[in-house]
C-alpha cells in the first residue's frame, strides 16, 4: 500500500508526499529493529538473572558440603597425628583411644576430597558464562574452574600411592566382621606390633602427609568458593 502511494506521488511529482512516505517506511523498519533488539536484550537479561540464581544456589551447596567435609577430615587428621604420637612414644598416653585407633587403620580410606559440584561446573562452561556481561565476574568463575582441574590432578597423584595399612599389616590391625558397620567390618589396633614395625609407622606418616595435603587443597577451594559467592551476591544483572 505504501509502495503504491509512493509510486503515485512520484508520478504526480508530489515530492513532499514521497519524502513523508519514505520517512514512514524508514521509521517503521527502525522501530521494528529496535523492538527486536529490546526483546533480545530482555531475554538476555532474563537468562543472565536465571544463571546468577543457579550459580548462587549451587555455590551455597558446594560451600556447605566442602565445609562439613573439611571439619570432619580435620578431626580425623588430628586423631591420626595423636595416634602416631602414642605409637612413637611422643605422647604420655599408655594406649590408643578408639578414635585414634580408627584413624590409624583408616588412614588410607576416604581420603578423597568431595569432587566439585557437577551442576556448578556445567554452569561454568564458556557457552553459559558468555551470558554474564561483567568481565571481571566471568574471569573469576573461569579461574575457579581452572583451579579445580589443577586440584583434581594433584589429588589423583596424591591418592594414587595411598597405603591401605589394615590390609598390608593384618597382624597390627586384625579385622572382624561387623554387620552394623558401614564397611561391614572393623579393625582393632595391636599397639605392640605397630610400635615394633618401623615400616608401618613410616607409611602411617606418609598417609598423614597425604591427608594434610588434601586438606590444604580443600581449604583453598573453600576460600575460592566463598570469594565467588561474595562476587555473585554483589552482582545484579
Amino acid at each position: 500500500m505504501i509502495g503504491r502511494r509512493i509510486a503515485q506521488h512520484m508520478k504526480q511529482q508530489h515530492w513532499t508526499g514521497v519524502f513523508i512516505e519514505l520517512v514512514i517506511v524508514i521509521l517503521g523498519v527502525f522501530i521494528g529493529l529496535q523492538a527486536d533488539n529490546w526483546n533480545n536484550a530482555r531475554k538476555q537479561r532474563q537468562a543472565e538473572s536465571e544463571l546468577i540464581r543457579e550459580l548462587r544456589s549451587n555455590l551455597v551447596t558446594a560451600i556447605d558440603i566442602k565445609s562439613n567435609w573439611i571439619k570432619g577430615r580435620t578431626k580425623f587428621m588430628h586423631d591420626l597425628a595423636d595416634g602416631i604420637a602414642v605409637v612413637q612414644g611422643l605422647d604420655d598416653s599408655p594406649s590408643l583411644s578408639a578414635d585414634e585407633c580408627t584413624a590409624l587403620w583408616q588412614s588410607g580410606i576416604n581420603m578423597f576430597s568431595p569432587s566439585y559440584n557437577p551442576t556448578l561446573i556445567g554452569l561454568l562452561s564458556p557457552s553459559r558464562l558468555g551470558i554474564i556481561h561483567d568481565a571481571k565476574l566471568r574471569a573469576s568463575l573461569l579461574s575457579y574452574d581452572s583451579s579445580q582441574e589443577r586440584a583434581s590432578v594433584y589429588i589423583e597423584r596424591v591418592t594414587g600411592t595411598v597405603v591401605m595399612v589394615a590390609d598390608q599389616y593384618p597382624g597390627a590391625f586384625p579385622r572382624r566382621l561387623n554387620p552394623h558397620s558401614a564397611d561391614l567390618s572393623d579393625a582393632t589396633c595391636d599397639l605392640g606390633k605397630i610400635r615394633a614395625n618401623q615400616a608401618l609407622q613410616n607409611k602411617l606418616l606418609s598417609n598423614l602427609g597425604r591427608v594434610h595435603g588434601i586438606l590444604r587443597v580443600a581449604n583453598v577451594e573453600l576460600s575460592q568458593l566463598n570469594k565467588l559467592k561474595s562476587e555473585v551476591d554483589a552482582y545484579h544483572p
